[in-house]
């Protein structure tokens, strides 16, 4: 198995996690509470966050740090899922409610 390297996986898991929750870099920077062009850096590998700045987005995102270097992260994983089963839930609650509407009496 190819090891990759913690740059690489944490710019897939950051990616990967804004993917999730559709969040751009600047609206997980604000979450941070860093500059996006920081979130950018890390996401291209031009940089590495200072320890600090890796607690802050573990923080912010609710994955601990060990996850964040995971290439098969289970938290990452059950975020995936979960988001998956939200989406379903959403599109099947506004099918019904649509169909509710169609059906309902008119006053």
């Amino acid at each position: 198995m190819l090891q990759s390297s913690s740059r690489t996986l944490l710019s897939q898991n950051l990616r990967r996690y804004r993917a999730i929750h559709h969040l751009s870099q600047a609206d997980l920077a604000e979450a941070v509470g860093c500059s996006a062009t920081l979130i950018t850096n890390i996401e291209l590998m031009k940089r590495f966050p200072s320890p600090e700045n890796l607690d802050r987005i573990s923080a912010a995102t609710g994955i601990l740090v060990s996850e964040l270097f995971r290439d098969e992260s289970p938290d990452m994983a059950c975020l995936q899922e979960l988001s998956l089963m939200r989406a379903r839930l959403e599109s099947g609650f506004k099918r019904l409610l649509d169909e509710a509407l169609q059906v309902a009496p008119r006053d």
